[in-house]
């Protein structure tokens, strides 16, 4: 978002809430002339809300842009009385932060007034929410990323076909589904060689994920790599791309994988269905239906030509609608229609 803004003659700048060490965008941000700020840490959370209106006071900004949902109410209450425009987010499934506590998920989701949903699921829910704290003004802008560094995939050069998959291994991300149907897989089709790659941070679910593999005896065939920062490296090397979330935004690893020509399998959480033309740019399947996601898995195993054809048929629609020109011009106008107002 920061580089499509800075190409639009835009200049953003970015509040860093909780640094970890792994972060690894700070240079990314200088390479591209981004100013950084990073809020105190280990002072705790209204240490850090009172050091955000303390910035906004100074830089006076034109739009504060939460970037997540449990910011959305800080950055209300930081442009308070300020010509400062707040703009919030929902970047996952409408109902994903409801488990975080009742007055957590209200006040998220009714200030500020205007709220950007990056999938077009989740701000159809908002629009038809009725209850009192229901969003006031929410609006849709789609995902987006530079397509530069994803070269497509040339199917039919690797003997054993790679399946991966990208995400961090929480429980929302069901990477044990995935496992299940691997499982799956091979007791339909033991005579089939592939091999599967899951990339990502270990989180909560790494340890029970890693005991499930070897009950599963799936060691040979599946390998955790861990946080990587080369996504589009492993992705050109991969044949299948695979997501088996429960929840889901827009997600940006299936529209990365599209951009490496990819055939994607995923389950039809969040916008995934509208990324993902069943049949045509991969297989869209019910979250609970493992024996058909097995199926789709092994189509495309034993077919390189398959592969290749959905893979190229992602691309194209990757290279026409996932682009940044369209999104710095979605965001601004969607910071228009929140009342900003372009110098």
């Amino acid at each position: 978002m920061a580089r499509a803004l800075r190409e639009h003659g835009m200049h953003p700048g970015v509040i860093v809430w909780s640094e970890t060490s792994e972060d690894f965008l700070h240079k990314h941000f200088q390479e591209i002339d981004v100013p950084m700020a990073i809020a105190p840490q280990m002072k705790g959370r209204w240490a850090k809300v009172s050091w955000l209106r303390s910035i906004v006071q100074q830089v006076r900004p034109s739009v504060l842009h939460s970037m997540t949902f449990f910011l959305n109410f800080a950055a209300a209450w930081a442009v308070r009385g300020l010509p400062v425009i707040a703009v919030g987010s929902i970047r996952a499934d409408y109902q994903f932060e409801a488990k975080q506590g009742t007055i957590h998920y209200a006040l998220n989701r009714r200030w500020p007034e205007t709220i950007i949903a990056n999938s077009q699921r989740a701000w159809q829910q908002a629009l038809t929410d009725r209850g009192f704290f229901h969003p006031k003004h929410p609006l849709f802008v789609s995902n987006a990323f530079d397509l530069a560094p994803f070269a497509c995939r040339l199917h039919g050069n690797s003997r054993v076909p790679q399946i991966i998959g990208v995400g961090s291994l929480y429980p929302d991300k069901r990477w044990d589904r995935l496992l299940n149907v691997i499982a799956r897989l091979v007791a339909n089709r033991p005579d089939l060689p592939f091999s599967v790659k899951i990339a990502g941070r270990h989180g909560s679910e790494g340890d029970n994920l890693e005991r499930l593999t070897r009950k599963l005896n799936l060691q040979h065939r599946v390998s955790f790599l861990g946080l990587r920062q080369d996504i589009p490296e492993l992705l050109s090397q991969s044949d299948i791309f695979v997501l088996t979330s429960d929840s889901e935004g827009t997600p940006n690893a299936v529209m990365e994988a599209m951009a490496a020509g990819l055939p994607v399998v995923a389950t039809d959480c969040g916008d995934v269905p509208r990324l993902v033309a069943n049949g045509v740019t991969g297989f869209v399947v019910p979250r609970e239906m493992e024996d058909l996601m097995a199926s789709a898995l092994t189509e495309l195993l034993v077919d390189p030509d398959l592969r290749a054809r959905i893979g190229e048929a992602g691309r194209a629609k990757a290279q026409a609608e996932f682009g940044l020109k369209q999104f710095a011009t979605d965001i601004l106008d969607a910071y228009s229609q929140a009342g900003w107002k372009c110098a």
